[in-house]
């Protein structure tokens, strides 16, 4: 099965581009449909997406460490230096979308989280654009 690729079309991302990444976002979509919408190709998507969301970071008060295997590690309490301690996965923050702008389990999800807000990317887009030209 063929795949067309997107031909670059040598443009920066527009605000209204990035407004459409950050409604998809919102909706659920993966990458490749939103990339599919805007017209570029969807490494441009997960690139934009993953420079420019910003950390916003669990609250550690009452459990500071999170492990995949918590329930049935044999070591109490669990600790990072355990052997079988893995980090949570979350998919719609660690794959596709890349980001957790609207995800129904944000308000009881306890992992760190990533926000985009297409505003705020255009702006510091914009600034390192400007700060490079200075140089």
């Amino acid at each position: 099965m063929s795949r067309k690729r997107q031909k670059p079309d040598a443009t920066h991302l527009t605000l209204n581009e990035r407004r459409i990444i950050e409604a998809g976002i919102g909706s659920g979509s993966n990458k490749a449909s939103i990339a599919r919408t805007i017209g570029k190709d969807e490494t441009t998507v997960a690139k934009e997406i993953r420079k420019h969301r910003q950390l916003i970071p669990r609250n550690t008060y009452g459990r500071p460490v999170l492990c995949e295997f918590m329930k049935s590690c044999p070591v109490k309490p669990c600790q990072k230096k355990c052997d079988a301690f893995m980090e949570p996965r979350c998919t719609r923050r660690d794959r596709s979308p890349g980001a957790c702008n609207k995800c129904p389990k944000r308000p009881k999800c306890l992992m760190d989280k990533y926000q985009y807000d297409a505003q705020k990317a255009a702006e510091s887009y914009r600034a390192g654009w400007v700060a490079s030209g200075e140089g």
